[in-house]
């Protein structure tokens, strides 16, 4: 496995779940305790 963390182009460190959109904003994805997929947006 890679030891290279995964950046923003801000260049911060994104964490496991989050991901920039291509028109940069964010976007975090995480399954709650119900087993539901849930997904937030944020600029």
């Amino acid at each position: 496995m890679s030891n290279a963390k995964r950046r923003d182009s801000k260049g911060r460190v994104l964490q496991m779940g989050e991901n920039q959109l291509d028109d940069g904003r964010y976007v975090y994805r995480y399954t709650n305790p119900y087993g539901q997929r849930k997904t937030v947006y944020s600029w």
